[in-house]
């Protein structure tokens, strides 16, 4: 069959020529389930996703600034060191995926809302993103940073917080039970109703300059 010949061709095209990035048809794709693709060190900036599932994918060091992702979903995917400048994330799920060295603070806030279940985030910089009831339970955010972030009613239960830094953020309502490495000074961020194990509750009283023996 003629590859030229348009035979067999849907809406968008994952053909690879010497350039190992994918070319998609149309800047705009719906409804379309994407498996074990490639789209390491891609160029696609200007796209918009809607209803879209991308499992097993490799997206790492890819460009994704000004993209749209509309009730997407990323299962078992990589986005290691992702561009998200002025992306919009709106009803976006990440299962079961990598996301390391990703400014979430460069997106747009506007509609801004995503859900990390089970996902292994190092080196994240979530400053100033509202994360309000989010799911990011049972997820590794290691190294990550929390500064002045909305994470009210946010579900961390089951959560690797290991080097992780939270300054100003609004963690009332949150549900951190279960988690570990929890390093979250209550004099400097609101706490109020948060939920914690008796271990990680125990811990917060260091920063009180309270001993329990």
């Amino acid at each position: 069959m003629d590859p030229d010949s348009g035979a067999g061709k849907t809406e968008y095209d994952h053909r690879f020529s010497s350039n190992p990035m994918p070319i998609f048809q149309s800047t705009l794709l719906e409804d379309e389930t994407l498996t074990n693709q490639d789209y390491s060190g891609a160029d696609l900036t200007d796209h918009s996703f809607r209803d879209c599932e991308f499992v097993g994918c490799d997206f790492s060091g890819s460009n994704l600034s000004k993209s749209q992702f509309s009730r997407c979903v990323f299962r078992g995917c990589n986005l290691s060191n992702v561009k998200l400048y002025n992306a919009k994330l709106a009803d976006v799920d990440f299962v079961e995926s990598k996301l390391a060295g990703i400014d979430f603070s460069t997106c747009k806030s506007l509609l801004f809302a995503i859900n990390l279940i089970r996902c292994r985030a190092v080196y994240c910089i979530f400053a100033s993103v509202v994360l309000a009831g989010s799911d990011l339970s049972g997820s590794e955010l290691k190294d990550c940073v929390f500064e002045q972030t909305d994470l009210s009613k946010a579900n961390l239960s089951n959560a690797n917080l290991q080097g992780s830094t939270f300054d100003r953020a609004n963690l009332e309502e949150a549900d951190l039970r279960e988690a570990s490495y929890v390093e979250i000074n209550p004099l400097t961020n609101r706490l109020e109703n948060a939920r914690f194990s008796y271990s990680e509750a125990m811990g917060l009283l260091k920063y009180l300059g309270v001993r329990v023996e």
